[in-house]
């Protein structure tokens, strides 16, 4: 018998966690499912990390898009599925992609849906993925719910690519820029410090805060790498218990600027899995209850969780929005308007769309503000700490001749 971690929503949407035991991954799936529970995550003994990606492993999420894509043209072309994911098999570059789709294969040849063989694999095929498979089998075409898959992945990783491409390089020069700082001050400063001790209190006060931060620096670096190293842990340790991850989370949408920025960057995550969900015929609620699940921030998922229980008791999508300030006006607007026309699942498409563009925008925006910042800040610090060296240089010169 093995011990697996899991979480998982029970019938009333509420977040449960815990550990399980079972002689294979498959039968703890199984067990928690006739318990009513709507499983997020399983893996062996410990917590699994960031689906699809292993720590020390390779980024599955490029090979999903491809998968995906590949898949829904094979299908469309009229091959069967299991010879389609055969094919695809064959084709994955990465060993644990390979066993997965191995494995969902021999499912789906022995006649299992292939929604249900693709949900043992939860560490690779996310909640939303298991639920758009599963709508497009049942009726709105499978080739049609993997093309819909292709381009919500794609959309997700292009922006995330965006992001990170555009902080590299501001940050490469923030961290060179401290670490020169660093340098100078603690092994080039106490250095120079003799050429300045007969001066005594008539340097320049620039100069002496030089020395005392140099000083300091050569003498205690290792009590203050040590305590900043412990604050630093313990706030990663407060940031992972669920009271901290919520104040965490609650700041950041109040930040100046950056706050805006990580708004957009949800609501276009969310309004585009919503927008998947229903258009491929999973029903509000439940399309509801999955993406409190995707949603990377406590407090969005928390408002997620009342619009659940309102729309659950027969309440309308667009004033439960709109009852709750987190979510913007516009997409509580536009949510009306798609329950107006029938046709919600396409407004919230052309809603995260809207998203995603303002959001790269904003981002553009704040990092051709950053950039700037960064080099002027930069050059200040290194301006004052040449002149605070040179200026009693200078004068100890001129007091010679």
């Amino acid at each position: 018998m093995s011990l697996y971690f899991y979480k998982a929503r029970d019938s009333h949407g509420a977040l449960a966690a815990g550990e399980i035991e079972a002689a294979r991954r498959e039968d703890a799936v199984a067990a928690l499912r006739e318990k009513n529970l709507f499983l997020l995550e399983i893996g062996a003994t410990r917590p699994p990390g960031p689906r699809g990606r292993r720590p020390w492993g390779r980024d599955t999420r490029a090979e999903l898009v491809v998968f995906s894509r590949q898949l829904a043209h094979l299908l469309r072309s009229g091959i069967p599925l299991a010879r389609a994911l055969l094919f695809l098999e064959h084709q994955a570059a990465d060993a644990a992609f390979r066993r997965a789709l191995a494995c969902v294969r021999e499912d789906v040849a022995r006649g299992a849906p292939f929604w249900e063989a693709l949900a043992k694999h939860p560490a690779v095929f996310s909640d939303v993925y298991v639920n758009t498979a599963r709508a497009g089998e049942s009726g709105a075409g499978l080739e049609k719910a993997m093309t819909g898959l292709a381009a919500h992945l794609e959309r997700m990783r292009s922006t995330r690519e965006v992001l990170v491409s555009a902080l590299t390089y501001p940050l490469i020069l923030l961290v060179t820029g401290v670490g020169t700082l660093v340098f100078l001050l603690v092994f080039v400063v106490p250095r120079l410090a003799f050429l300045f001790t007969e001066s005594g209190p008539s340097l320049p006060a620039a100069t002496r805060f030089i020395l005392f931060l140099g000083t300091a620096g050569a003498r205690y670096g290792i009590w203050i790498l040590a305590g900043a190293g412990a604050a630093l842990g313990l706030g990663l340790r407060f940031a992972a218990a669920p009271s901290g991850r919520a104040f965490f989370d609650a700041v950041v949408l109040r930040l100046p600027l950056v706050g805006n920025v990580v708004r957009k960057v949800l609501f276009a995550r969310v309004t585009n899995i919503l927008g998947l969900l229903l258009g491929h015929g999973v029903a509000i609620l439940e399309a509801l209850r999955i993406v409190q699940g995707v949603a990377a921030n406590r407090v969005v998922a928390a408002a997620l969780q009342d619009v659940y229980q309102e729309v659950a008791q027969g309440g309308s999508l667009h004033e439960s929005l709109r009852r709750r300030p987190v979510f913007p006006v516009l997409m509580a607007d536009m949510a009306g308007v798609g329950e107006e026309t029938g046709r919600l699942s396409e407004v919230l498409l052309e809603v995260s769309a809207i998203f995603d563009d303002e959001s790269r925008e904003e981002t553009r925006r704040l990092l051709g503000l950053f950039e700037p910042v960064v080099i002027l800040f930069l050059a200040a610090a290194v301006g004052l700490l040449v002149m605070g060296i040179l200026q009693p240089i200078l004068r100890l010169n001129l007091e010679a001749f």
